[in-house]
């Protein structure tokens, strides 16, 4: 059950397995919701452990340990979230929104990856995420775009989600600006083992993974194959739709294999490595996009028994990201092709850490990390009436970022912890070009200076827990972003509103704070508030530069620096675990029920704009203005596990200048899992899992874009049923 510093049980072994784990930030053990049991020779009372998380700081603490607001989406969550993809999995999360609200099971608005760029409380709006996300502590953020490719992580490969808002620069470097988002994968286990899922639903929908575990020795070696298809449905809103438009489908599929060797001597290195590929059907005859993605990673940690722990790892990614675009008429009765694009980039990182514990008190944390991206992206441009190319154009930069960090985690009393840490990173640009070649007249080559930026990034945290029922907290940070390179360089397009880059972008930096307390004193009751206030200087926002000049409606859209933002608002966290022991002695099958409701409200306001000082008081577009989500949860031996979710989404602007205004709008989701008896004459059988999704239960249609003056709907009703069958080898 996910909630602001949810208690939860873990067994020692996760303990020790992330110690030495690969890169020991990055690879805990399974079960963040583990219970001990007894053993029939021995009598003991079962106990907890809580929860190690190590996102908030580069060291392990405990969640009432944090001096961050930290919110986790736990192993239990994972399990039976009503989802199928990872961001609609962390809606459920207050203050997680992505750049266009919706699925990233049908991407839309229909024609741009940026829709899945994401923000953390309030914090954006922009297609390039103002939050990091990590798989394992390694950056899975698009290196080209800042875009992440949300299906490249299977839900069923996930342990669980470390969630950090507000400023995380002062350890994560670059991109973490709004927080940090860390997915811990599952790991392998301590048996040969061999999981089949299968699962089929509406609109055609499948959802398929096979995944083993095999052990020699020291040696583990995990081996995942994932396959998700589904039909779609009509992304545009109905009594807009014309003869042009059709379904948007999407079909993907992920291959994965992890190797590990533990010798025992404190010494443990592991190999991974995966290859992703997507295609999606965009809506229309014309569009489409597609997508492969090759990762690797290796490394390895030193533990020397004396204090000292070492964590290194290198990585890369190889991406290329293929998308047609087009234009249809008003009546939507034909449509003619207006630009291909293929965006080919790599990025290679690295990162090395070391924790130690001196003078008892302090627990100190240093390390550095760099990351290499080079990325091109090579359009071509049709005619006017979409019969021929007439213009090609290539954009291309590289970009480097280099940085070290140092923490100092001092706890001289148990009531009381002070987080101290800051960070410095280089980067820069380097052979920024664009070259246009047009069918007719000389090419033309622009080539754009070399700079490098530098940027500090301390952080101040403090908790303090006067009495076992009440903890305070209190943060001080600053953050920064570096503009991508496709905000530089890369020309896009939804229905037909241009949306040009601008290679003279700045970086962006956050200053800012948060106060936060959290209540135990009522049995079974957790209640948390948090208040923050951020200044963003130089948001990169998408301006208005040009309209239709016969229906006024926004015709090119052009990425800009807008002097400064004021976000501010706070968010409540409430978790009630009903005591079922008392209040239903008279049943056998051990009922148990729960309630979370989490609140936030957000008001990004633009309060200086040199490019356009007419939108000085303007709210930031696509930063919804409040969102709520309520679960209920009730499991029994009988039944089994049961999980009611309601989301709302509150009102937002589309754009700059605050004219088209996207509705709020109420979800409701379900899931129900429940374990199969036991066949007792098959032993390589274990207990199968049965369970049904279903997302959107009463169709709620709801506006997610409004691009070209077209609304895009988000995810109607999906209703999937599956099974899960573990066998023993």
């Amino acid at each position: 059950m996910r909630s602001l510093y949810i208690s939860a049980l873990l067994s020692a072994g996760m303990l020790c397995n992330l110690l030495t784990s690969a890169i020991g930030y990055a690879d805990p053990q399974p079960s963040a919701a583990a219970t001990s049991t007894p053993s029939t020779q021995s009598p003991a009372a079962t106990y907890t452990l809580p929860p190690v998380v190590v996102t908030a700081t580069r060291t392990s603490i405990t969640p009432d340990n944090s001096t961050s607001y930290l919110a986790l989406f736990t192993h239990e969550d994972v399990e039976q979230t009503p989802a199928l993809a990872v961001d609609d999995a962390l809606r459920d999360i207050p203050g997680f929104n992505t750049f266009r609200r919706s699925s990233s099971l049908v991407t839309a608005p229909a024609d741009d990856p940026e829709a899945q760029g994401i923000t953390l409380r309030g914090v954006g709006p922009g297609g390039a995420s103002r939050a990091l996300v990590l798989l394992d502590g390694v950056p899975v953020n698009d290196a080209f775009g800042g875009w992440i490719y949300w299906d490249e992580i299977p839900l069923n490969s996930i342990d669980r989600v470390e969630v950090v808002e507000g400023g995380g620069s002062d350890l994560w470097g670059d991109g973490a600006e709004g927080g940090v988002i860390n997915i811990i994968s599952k790991q392998p286990s301590n048996s040969n083992n061999l999981q089949v899922q299968g699962s089929y639903g509406n609109r055609d929908t499948t959802q398929d993974a096979v995944s083993g575990d095999y052990l020699l020795g020291p040696i583990k070696v995990s081996l995942e194959q994932d396959l998700f298809n589904t039909d779609g449905w009509d992304i545009v809103k109905s009594g807009f739709r014309g003869p042009v438009d059709h379904a948007s489908s999407s079909i993907h599929d992920l291959s994965g294999a992890r190797l590990e060797f533990d010798p025992g001597n404190g010494i443990s290195t592991f190999l991974r490595g995966s290859f992703y590929q997507e295609y999606r059907d965009l809506g229309t005859a014309f569009r489409s996009a597609s997508a492969t993605r090759g990762f690797i990673d290796g490394g390895g940690s030193y533990d020397d028994n004396a204090g000292d722990l070492f964590n290194t790892s290198v990585y890369a990614h190889i991406s290329t990201y293929h998308e047609t675009f087009s234009m249809e008429n008003v009546a939507r009765t034909a449509e003619t092709p207006s630009q291909t694009q293929s965006v080919p980039s790599t990025d290679v990182g690295g990162l090395l850490s070391w924790t130690r514990t001196f003078l008892k008190y302090h627990t100190i944390a240093a390390g550095g990390d760099f990351r290499l991206i080079d990325g091109t992206c090579y359009d071509n441009f049709y005619n006017t009436s979409g019969t021929a190319i007439d213009d090609r154009r290539q954009s291309s930069g590289k970009q480097q970022f280099f940085g070290a960090y140092l923490e100092d985690l001092y706890r001289p009393l148990e009531q009381l912890e002070i987080d101290v840490s800051v960070r410095g990173d280089v980067f820069t640009n380097v052979d920024g070009k664009i070259v246009d070649t047009p069918t007719t007249g000389p090419a033309t080559t622009q080539t754009f200076p070399d700079h490098a930026r530098t940027a500090t990034s301390p952080r101040l945290g403090v908790r303090y827990e006067p009495w076992k029922w009440l903890t305070l907290r209190m943060g001080l940070y600053e953050a920064y972003r570096a503009p991508t390179l496709a905000e530089l360089y890369r020309q896009s397009s939804v229905e037909d509103l241009i949306l040009l880059p601008n290679p003279k972008l700045s970086p962006e930096f956050l200053e800012g704070g948060e106060i936060g307390a959290q209540f135990r004193g009522v049995s079974g009751l957790t209640l948390g508030w948090t208040g923050y206030w951020d200044y963003l200087h130089n948001p990169i926002n998408n301006v208005v530069t040009s309209v239709n000049p016969v229906t006024g409606a926004d015709a090119e859209r052009t990425r800009e620096n807008l002097g400064r933002a004021r976000i501010r608002g706070y968010q409540a966290d409430l978790q009630y675990d009903f005591d079922w022991i008392n209040l239903c002695q008279w049943s056998r099958y051990h009922p148990g029920l729960s309630l979370t409701a989490n609140y936030l409200r957000s008001e990004a306001t633009l309060t200086s704009s040199p490019p356009d000082p007419t939108l000085v008081g303007r709210r930031l577009a696509l930063v919804p203005w409040d969102t709520l989500s309520i679960g209920l949860r009730y499991s029994d031996s009988l039944l089994g596990e049961v999980w009611v979710q309601e989301e709302y989404q509150g009102k937002q602007w589309e754009d700059s200048d605050n004219h088209d205004l996207q509705p709020s709008y109420w979800v409701t989701n379900l899931t129900w899992s429940r374990s199969l008896p036991h066949l007792s004459n098959a032993s390589w059988l274990d207990a199968s899992t049965a369970y049904l999704k279903v997302q959107n239960m009463f169709n709620n249609q709801y506006v997610i874009d409004l691009g070209g003056d077209i609304p895009k709907i988000g995810t109607p009703i999906m209703v999937v049923g599956g099974l899960t069958v573990p066998l023993s080898l």
